[in-house]
């Protein structure tokens, strides 16, 4: 008999049955002596394609743990993770020949971007039909039959139960249409609840033992799969791994294609009546407008999203000095040689992957990186795609700080933003001198922000202060001890910050905004906006221009703004993807 269902049918004592059943009453919702996981599944039969004995990664010990009961929550269930996360392995594989194998499954259908990529799934799932032998016994895997496109196999090798009464009955015929264990113990109205548990342990043992024919198909994307049946069932487990690729992605027409063919063809395969069946999608982000990124945006899905880097380190700019090193051996020197400076901030999805290599990826190609291991693909509508830079600073300028600060008061608070600008008094153009995102919090926030004040004397230091007044007034004690007067302006955001932001991409379009290509920070927010995970830069960057802008200094003052040059338009970078 299967490891798997060892808890689920031993004898309990009737102390236990007792206690037992009186917290299930009482709870309703908690199952944890019965609870299966798939993670216990995969460490009992397959050790032999596992790097260790410990699970790293904190997407592969969420699927483990949770994925049954994410279907169980929804039918359309969408998972998105960056690429090398063993998104096929775990769900495509593992997962099918738990569902299968557990009964739950009468047929599955794997649909890939090709039939060739279809079935390399079905050729890894058939692999261990055949070979592991654990697995062919524990389960009594027989009639395994391999074609091109098919997989056909019998889990157990007894007779098919007959019931002797109507609780039994009752019983088999839940199991056979794919109810679990756990959900017939709760479904018990009006029997003794002794005469129930051991009826259903009884019938359970026997269930486990009765022939369970399943079929696996893959498919390639746009296969005509339309009332495709085995027997009397339906597909109750579909499985879209991957459909999307790199060039039919970039066409609008191929998108809606393929979220037709999702919603016309692979929606309608189910049977609507069945008690359990799903859709499941995986996959890394392509494009901002691609089936990942369509199902995710519907009302019916579950979604999740798994990046490879979830917390970037603090010195973003000295990983890019490393980056642009010619020698890429004295940069890894470096690197291994000051290891906790470089690694502060750090948090991976799976901490085993060398970081050095990680962030010389992500400088390499940061568009690639966010779409293939941050689940963030370019935002081509947004309306901060066209900017340049400046070469060199004027002589003229005069400066402006602004401060997004991190509300401590909340656990989920990231960081402080800080923004420079510098406007020049003869041409009234604007320059982003200096965006950084700061972990430091009250007093050494402060003390950063004197400091700064006294290497650029601004005109005008704007707070955000819809939470903050106590911090400008704190501010301002700590700056009197310098006998510093700060020009602090206190700001109260009512509008919706997304606007806010994309305010400035008309500056920075025509050229009045100029940026520093140095602003590792800033960039990488302007090219996740607004999809990505933070944009406090940003919001303290459109404070600081929209401050400076509005600020008359010079001879210009009364003058009207000039149109931009057909030479500054030409110049103008459009980093649309």
């Amino acid at each position: 008999m299967p490891l798997l269902y060892y808890n689920d049918v031993i004898p309990m004592s009737e102390k236990s049955l007792n206690e037992y059943f009186y917290k299930l009453n009482k709870s309703n919702n908690t199952y944890k002596q019965y609870k299966e996981k798939l993670g216990s599944f995969i460490y009992e039969y397959f050790p032999h394609q596992l790097d260790s004995n410990k699970e790293y990664s904190k997407f592969r010990r969420t699927i483990h743990n949770k994925i049954t009961e994410y279907m169980n929550k929804s039918h359309i269930v969408q998972v998105e993770a960056y690429r090398g996360a063993s998104k096929s392995t775990t769900i495509t594989n593992f997962n099918v020949l738990y569902e299968t194998l557990t009964k739950r499954r009468h047929y599955v259908i794997i649909v890939s971007s090709t039939q060739s990529n279809a079935n390399e799934e079905l050729e890894k799932i058939a692999d261990e039909l055949l070979e592991n032998d654990r697995l062919r016994n524990d389960f009594q895997i027989n009639k395994v039959e391999v074609t091109v496109k098919n997989i056909y196999f019998t889990v157990g090798r007894g007779k098919r139960f007959i019931p002797n009464n109507k609780l039994e009955q009752y019983i088999i015929q839940l199991l056979r249409k794919g109810y679990m264990f756990e959900e017939l113990l709760l479904m018990n109205k009006d029997y003794d609840y002794k005469e129930y548990y051991g009826t259903l342990r009884k019938v359970f043992k026997a269930y486990l033992n009765e022939p369970f024919k399943v079929r696996i198909r893959g498919v390639g994307a746009f296969v005509k799969v339309r009332g495709t049946k085995f027997k009397k069932y339906r597909p109750d487990l579909i499985i879209l791994d991957d459909v999307e690729n790199d060039e039919n992605v970039n066409n609008s027409i191929q998108r809606d294609k393929l979220y037709n063919y999702f919603t016309k063809a692979i929606l309608k395969l189910p049977s609507r009546t069945a008690h359990r069946w799903n859709v499941l999608v995986i996959g890394t982000v392509l494009h901002f407008d691609g089936l990942i990124s369509r199902v995710k945006n519907r009302k019916d899905t579950l979604s999740f999203s798994y990046p490879l880097v979830i917390n970037y380190p603090n010195k973003m700019d000295k990983w890019q000095e490393l980056a642009n090193m010619d020698n890429r051996d004295k940069a890894l020197s470096i690197y291994k040689n000051n290891k906790n400076y470089y690694k502060k901030g750090t948090l991976l999805d799976n901490p085993q992957i060398d970081l050095f290599d990680v962030m010389m990826t992500y400088f390499e190609d940061i568009d690639s990186f966010n779409s293939e291991f941050q689940n963030i693909a370019t935002v081509s509508n947004s309306g901060l795609s066209r900017y340049y830079f400046y070469e060199q600073l004027p002589d003229d300028l005069v400066y402006f700080l602004a401060l997004d600060p991190a509300d401590t008061q909340t656990i989920k608070s990231d960081y402080s933003g800080i923004s420079i600008v510098g406007k020049s008094i003869s041409t009234q153009k604007r320059y982003s001198i200096f965006n950084k995102g700061f972990k430091e919090k009250g007093l050494s926030l402060i003390n950063l922000i004197i400091k700064l004040h006294k290497q650029y004397d601004f005109k005008i230091i704007a707070i955000e202060s819809n939470f903050f007044s106590m911090f400008i007034d704190f501010m301002n004690k700590e700056a009197l001890k310098y006998n510093i007067n700060l020009p602090i302006k206190s700001i109260n955001h009512n509008s919706n910050k997304e606007i806010r932001i994309e305010s400035i991409g008309i500056d920075l379009e025509l050229g009045d905004l100029l940026l520093n290509k140095d602003e590792v920070m800033l960039l990488k927010e302007i090219k996740e906006f607004p999809k990505g995970k933070n944009d406090d830069i940003l919001d303290s960057l459109e404070m600081a221009n929209s401050l400076s802008k509005s600020y008359l200094i010079g001879n210009n003052k009364h003058k009207p703004k000039p149109k931009p040059s057909n030479k500054l338009v030409t110049k103008i970078k459009n980093r649309r993807v």
